[in-house]
């Protein structure tokens, strides 16, 4: 679908290079090496640390700055430092910073064309500021772990609340806890102890605190389905579906009647509902290409459920179930295979629960500015497996892609042996993607590409990859290219032929939120499980600022390593061991074993 063708006490801001307006300013020399060689070289960024600085009153902070070169190496270069607000903070020629006044503040270095920036907050002194907290007497002993509910349905949230002690019995107060659990994909906790259930099963919740644990386990049952509704007027086999659906007002509940519908194409109004009998077939015999459809209505409020809907013919990157235009339609516990091209296209706000949705030619699920729409429950399987001969300027093969959304969520499916798992291409804000169990798709699992702002969260991703590389990076678990502000957390990534792998690469344009570039990717807290291939990121575009002053970092992953030397990629760079990996400043709270 390529061609249809994101002041307070705590302020977190990447480094960008930019000319900026800047106020009082003193000019020192840059950090660089001494060979005279560097003497030529041209500045192309500089890089300041620390980026981010908090302070009281009065307080200082002594900044450093470093010019890079086009290699990404240092350079000779004279600074000039200035601050935005010489009343909250001001800086000297060699970038001491000083706190004046509460707020914050900006101090840029430049050199020559080039800007780079680190922002400073600046909070009142107190007594508090100034008197040492009173001294620890004594460390946690014991800590218990309740919670409000320890049954949950999925959906539904629970609160952890722990309870700390020390050698003597009494209580402890404030003292940091820590969340986590046993299995994210099943119940899945927030730093403040905020539990969701996400998929059936159970787990525990665990609070930390100096190496103390309490644990309480927590239940997740499947929602109970509830029993369709059989009343209504019944289609029975033989009858024209699409005439007595346009006789009926908008609003009617119609009941599909147990046999085989032949070459049937409903259009759906706003209201109407669709309820299978148990053995309700539509069978589009490979000829009829919809079984729904609003390629010219505007149908609100539809209801498709209990359906067979099979052997469908739609063209060119249409779906069995063509509801591109409707709104609020839910399609749920139907069985939909055998398309020739695609089985579903839900449109804004669209609900697909819980369906079968396998062996379809090109794709599964998928989706076209499909705002709001979640994708939940749904077993998505053998789908794109006739997309190896796709023209690759439209390739859409997957058991679900989606394009030119905003607010979607794809929650809690069963998603394997299709030629790619989960596909979001060019996406808006709010794609969020969690609790998927992801296994055995040829060319990769999860790919966010060309997306602003997703969040991967909570998924199991294993064996996806298929026996070659694919290429670079590709063919991962987990996959980034040219998103900004991907966040990459709670995932198990287990034996895929790369693990999670992040890409930069030409030929993106700039969307309407600006450059896609992989900018403030923060891949934190995963387990990853690598015999063979690579995680990290790497680049084709010359531009070395994607790995020194784009924001981008792996943080506290825990990997568990096959044989080889090295497993990981960065600054161009492939084949990492875990040390080296942690030279250039990733997962250096990580893990690694063998």
């Amino acid at each position: 679908m390529r061609h249809r063708h994101r002041t307070g006490a705590r302020i977190i801001v990447a480094i960008a290079v930019q000319s900026l307006a800047a106020g009082c300013g003193q000019v020192s020399d840059l950090m660089q090496p001494a060979s005279a060689s560097s003497q030529t070289k041209r500045v192309v960024s500089i890089a300041v640390t620390p980026d981010t600085v908090n302070l009281s009153t009065g307080g200082s902070q002594q900044l450093t700055a470093v010019a890079l070169g086009s290699n990404g190496q240092p350079v000779n270069g004279k600074v000039a430092w200035s601050s935005d607000d010489t009343l909250i903070a001001n800086v000297s020629s060699t970038g001491l910073v000083t706190a004046i006044a509460a707020g914050a503040a900006t101090v840029t270095a430049s050199s020559g064309s080039q800007r780079a920036r680190a922002v400073i907050s600046v909070s009142p002194s107190s007594p508090a500021d100034t008197t040492p907290p009173p001294p620890v007497t004594l460390p946690v002993a014991g800590i218990k772990t309740a919670l409000s509910a320890t049954q949950l349905t999925v959906g539904q949230t629970t609160q952890a609340t722990a309870s700390l002690w020390d050698a003597n019995g009494q209580p402890l107060a404030d003292r940091v806890v820590v969340w986590s659990s046993t299995n994210a994909a099943v119940a899945a906790v927030s730093a403040a102890g905020l539990v969701t259930a996400m998929s059936a099963g159970s787990a525990q919740i665990i609070a930390a605190s100096e190496g103390v644990t309490g644990a309480a386990t927590i239940t997740v049952s499947a929602p109970v389905p509830t029993a369709p509704d059989l009343t209504g007027i019944p289609l029975y086999p033989g009858d024209d579906l699409h005439a007595k659906v346009a006789a009926a007002p908008a609003g009617t509940q119609f009941v599909i009647k147990a046999g085989v519908h032949r070459q049937q194409t409903i259009t759906p109004k706003s209201g109407m509902t669709f309820v299978g009998e148990p053995g309700a077939i539509l069978d589009g015999q490979d000829v009829t290409p919809y079984a729904f459809e609003t390629l010219v209505t505007l149908s609100k409020n539809v209801t498709i459920r209990g359906l067979v809907i099979t052997h469908y013919a739609p063209p060119y990157q249409r779906a069995a179930i063509q509801g591109d235009n409707g709104t609020d339609w839910l399609v749920r516990d139907n069985e939909i295979s055998y398309s020739a091209y695609e089985a579903v296209h839900p449109g804004r706000r669209g609900h697909i629960l819980n369906n079968n949705v396998h062996h379809n030619a090109i794709g599964g699920i998928a989706g076209y500015k499909s705002d709001s729409s979640v994708i939940e429950g749904n077993e998505i399987a053998y789908n794109g497996l006739g997309g190896f001969n796709e023209n690759p300027a439209t390739a859409e093969a997957a058991g679900l892609k989606f394009m030119n959304q905003y607010g979607l969520v794809v929650r809690n499916n069963n998603v394997h042996d299709n030629i790619l798992g989960l596909w979001f291409d060019t996406g808006y804000q709010g794609t969020i993607v969690e609790g998927n169990t992801v296994v055995n798709n040829a060319h990769g699992g999860i790919w966010i590409e060309a997306t602003y702002g997703a969040v991967v969260r909570n998924n199991r991703a294993e064996q996806n990859g298929g026996t070659t590389t694919g290429g670079w990076l590709a063919h991962a678990g987990i996959q980034v290219t040219n998103s900004p502000d991907v966040e990459v957390y709670g995932n198990t990534v287990l034996d895929n032929m790369n693990g999670i792998g992040v890409m930069e690469t030409s030929g993106y344009p700039d969307g309407p939120y600006g450059p896609l570039h992989v900018t403030n990717l923060n891949v934190h807290d995963n387990t990853v499980r690598m015999q063979t291939g690579t995680t990290g990121l790497d680049q084709n575009t010359g531009d070395n600022s994607v790995f020194t002053s784009r924001n981008n970092r792996f943080v506290n992953n825990t990997y568990i390593l096959g044989p080889n030397a090295g497993y990981f990629a960065w600054n161009g760079r492939f084949g990492l061991s875990f040390a080296a990996w942690q030279g250039y400043g990733q997962d250096l709270t990580g893990t690694a074993s063998r």
